[in-house]
């Protein structure tokens, strides 16, 4: 725990956000592309990709509302 609350602190909250949205993006397109390709459909691909894809996207509020605070 405290190894990843170190890293954590030293990256900028804009590196935080682009990170969260990249990895948002990628999973959500790798479903589609999956699936697009092979025509394979796995209920449990799609659960780890959608829990990826939440995980990555809730980096968005907080770090958006410390770079919103600072402004202020």
């Amino acid at each position: 725990m405290g190894v990843l609350s170190n890293f954590i602190h030293k990256i900028t909250l804009k590196t935080y956000v682009v990170v969260g949205i990249v990895g948002a993006s990628v999973s959500y397109m790798a479903w589609s592309v999956v699936y697009g390709m092979t025509s394979f459909y796995s209920p449990i691909l799609m659960t780890v990709l959608m829990c990826i894809n939440g995980f990555s996207q809730s980096t968005g509020w907080p770090a958006l509302m410390g770079i919103m605070g600072n402004w202020f």
